[in-house]
């Protein structure tokens, strides 16, 4: 992603609360507040230029493009332009009441979460959903192919295609988390994603609690919004944060991306572009699309090892490192996010912006040490590998070979000690045996003697 530029890239000079894409056009609608005046719808052309305004009756919560025109959720009801003029929506049930959240299904339906009930648009026709008669305010929906999911304050529940209650939502046993719900998101996949002011939270399937993702305390959640490629963006206390939930990577936008922009509250997504809400106006910023280059400068173990060697160190190396950096396009550098792992050792990836990884007290084996960048964008290098060889030092084994030689050596001296005892024992006994023989021949010839005489 390329910075915005203050000349180029800050079309609308007010603060802007919303910004949100028209579907297959080249047209923004934006809200805007100025001082002391109520707030004001525009129609920014993004070829163009052009911005055409009118004026809304109270705060806006929500814009979304339906059935060919655009609806505006306000404090006062739900809004339409018909004729060029912004009225309200002709069915009273939509009247009158703070719109929470408008939502739009997979089956082209658009649902209107009011003070007093939850209400379904199709082909202009309204219908409301019974169940949310029996809970408080819905305060966000997110339809999904199967049905819907639709949060209160401190509770989500699930619905199927025909209002049945499927199950009700909770986070993870022993958790401490603000339950405070304040958005919500079903993706193609069944994937849940719920923001909180603890954090970011999904749920996988149907039954498992929601879990925590991207860290504690760091993610706001306030907003949870599709991207490309299946990103999300998510609102952060630090402002924008695009997030891949393959790999549960996320990268924040900040405000001094913005050449003169101030905080900024609200984001889409267009093709080859982001445009952000600031309160300072509207910003564009450019995909560059170049996945960034990762190199490895160099390993320490025993010595300085080159990048295409093979690393081989000792258990008496307490300390092996990896230096390296990413040849970033059109972002500093410092906002290259790096993970790594060591194959063989473990299959988690660990997250880092340092350009130096540290791997100590390392067991003998074999290893592969990997390493990914990501961009702004969160487009990845190639994974750089560097093969590791951890062995025992070589005066453990002079050790050893002399603990086994002279064992060897004891072994041999001992057998032929007692090779000769025995070898000597033989001699002697064969020695008796003769003696013995040669007495008893003496004896028979006096026997034989006497007889005779």
């Amino acid at each position: 992603m390329i910075r915005a530029k203050q000349s180029e890239d800050c079309f609308v000079l007010a603060s802007v609360r919303h910004v949100y894409k028209q579907p297959n056009s080249e047209v923004l609608w934006l809200i805007a507040y100025e001082p002391g005046t109520l707030p004001t719808l525009l129609r920014f052309d993004t070829k163009t230029r052009a911005v055409t305004k009118w004026e809304m009756p109270g705060s806006v919560s929500k814009l979304v493009w339906h059935d060919g025109e655009l609806l505006v959720g306000t404090i006062e009801g739900v809004f339409h332009l018909s004729d060029s003029k912004i009225e309200a929506f002709p069915d009273t049930r939509l009247q009158g009441n703070r719109v929470r959240d408008l939502a739009l299904g997979p089956d082209g339906s658009l649902w209107v979460a009011m003070d007093d009930g939850l209400f379904k648009l199709v082909k202009g026709q309204v219908s409301e959903f019974e169940p949310a008669r029996d809970f408080g305010n819905v305060m966000r929906v997110a339809p999904a192919s199967d049905g819907i999911f639709v949060a209160t304050k401190t509770a989500i529940r699930r619905y199927d295609k025909l209002d049945k209650l499927l199950e009700e939502i909770d986070f993870a046993k022993g958790s401490s988390y603000n339950r405070q719900v304040a958005d919500i998101l079903a993706t193609d996949d069944g994937v849940l994603w719920v923001g909180s002011s603890s954090g970011l939270f999904r749920q996988d399937r149907t039954g498992q609690p929601l879990n925590l993702v991207g860290g504690k305390n760091f993610l706001l959640g306030s907003y949870i919004k599709k991207a490309d490629h299946g990103h999300l963006w998510v609102g952060a206390r630090t402002g924008p944060c695009r997030f891949d939930p393959k790999t549960c990577l996320l990268q924040p936008f900040l405000r001094e991306d913005l050449y003169g922009g101030g905080e900024i509250v609200n984001c889409c997504e267009d093709g080859d572009a982001a445009w952000f809400a600031t309160n300072g106006g509207l910003f564009r910023c450019t995909f560059e699309g170049e996945a960034p280059d990762l190199v490895i400068d160099r390993i320490t173990a025993d010595r300085e090892f080159r990048p295409n060697e093979i690393v081989t160190a000792s258990t008496d190396n307490k300390l092996l490192t990896v230096d390296f950096h990413a040849v970033t396009p059109g972002f500093r550098n410092r906002s290259t996010l790096y993970r790594y792992r060591m194959s063989g050792q473990t299959e988690e990836w660990t997250e880092t912006r340092d350009t130096v990884v540290e791997l100590r007290d390392l067991p003998r084996g074999d290893y592969t040490s990997e390493l990914q960048a990501f961009d702004r964008d969160l487009l990845a290098s190639d994974i750089q590998r560097v093969p590791i060889q951890i062995s025992f030092p070589g005066t453990w084994y002079a050790g050893l070979g002399l603990l086994v030689f002279s064992m060897l050596a004891v072994a041999g001296t001992v057998g032929y000690i007692v090779f000769n005892q025995r070898r000597q024992n033989k001699i002697m006994a064969d020695q008796v045996t003769e003696a013995v023989d040669s007495r008893l021949k003496l004896e028979e010839g006096l026997r034989q003697t006497q007889k005779l005489e």
